[in-house]
């Protein structure tokens, strides 16, 4: 935005009074940043012109007056992103699975709650407050605030989706092949699960194989070894379309979820043939 600071002074006062409840015109430099924060996030929020959650977008000229209204059509789209985060929430939450992974129980069922209670969307949106310590496949890269977890909750819903397909015991049985204290692991279950089952498609196994042997490993070998990284790549995503269509409804979010992820799954591959080290993917059967 190419916005001259001085007008955001009106509503930024205009803060100041709510936030001090019209007591006290003085705040100390760090609620000032705060509060200028605050203004500048629900700006920017109206200038989105992505944000699928607006009717209308208020171009911000010099008038004061047209710069409040954006600000407050700005403040309007963070609490219809407030509400459709706990939409996304209360939608998955009641069938929840965290497989016992203390990161990803702590994050959803104690965090996210914690979010919705302290957030404040008048006066700190820019703050999300969470750590987020599971970390989803897909990253929410630089996003504050309700965007950041609003984008979070869509991609844990999505591998919750992915993951509630599958039977809980094959999928305890996939991550403790990863390793035996996975509960205390800040690990991807649905990044892990996946590649179990990428791996089951790519050397022609049955998808239901939680363990393999050391043929399967030597097969695995034998295809990474003679194919180039593109190849395998094709491969990958081909595989990726094959198992969202026929187990998830072609759902295309999913996909696009899960694909994002190829190319590094791809040089793990390589690199894990390369070093003689397939068994750290392809769990062996002990």
């Amino acid at each position: 935005m190419n916005i001259d600071p001085e007008g955001l002074l009106p509503i930024i006062a205009k803060l100041t009074e709510a936030y001090t409840s019209k007591e006290s015109t003085s705040i100390s430099y760090n609620t000032a940043r705060q509060l200028m924060g605050a203004v500048l996030y629900c700006l920017n929020e109206n200038e989105d012109t992505n944000n699928a959650y607006a009717t209308s977008q208020i171009t911000t000229t010099k008038s004061d007056l047209d710069l409040f209204a954006a600000y407050q059509n700005g403040y309007q789209l963070v609490l219809k992103k407030v509400s459709k985060a706990k939409d996304i929430y209360n939608d998955f939450i009641a069938t929840f699975n965290s497989f016992d992974n203390c990161f990803l129980k702590d994050t959803i069922q104690e965090g996210i709650p914690a979010f919705f209670l302290y957030y404040d969307a008048k006066f700190n949106p820019q703050n999300h407050i969470l750590t987020l310590d599971y970390s989803t496949i897909k990253s929410t890269g630089s996003l504050q605030g309700v965007d950041a977890i609003l984008q979070y909750l869509t991609y844990i819903k999505l591998e919750q989706d992915f993951l509630s397909a599958l039977p809980s015991e094959y999928i305890h049985c996939i991550l403790s092949g990863y390793q035996e204290d996975y509960k205390d692991l800040p690990i991807n279950i649905c990044e892990l699960v996946f590649h179990h089952l990428l791996a089951c498609s790519l050397i022609e196994k049955e998808l239901s194989t939680t363990r393999f042997d050391k043929e399967d490993i030597e097969t695995a070998s034998d295809y990474l070894l003679t194919h180039t990284k593109a190849e395998i790549t094709a491969d990958l995503t081909r595989l990726t379309k094959f198992i969202i269509k026929t187990a998830y409804h072609d759902n295309p979010e999913l996909y696009d979820y899960l694909a994002s992820n190829t190319p590094d799954f791809t040089t793990s591959l390589l690199n894990a043939a390369k070093y003689d080290c397939l068994h750290t993917i392809f769990y062996l059967d002990e």
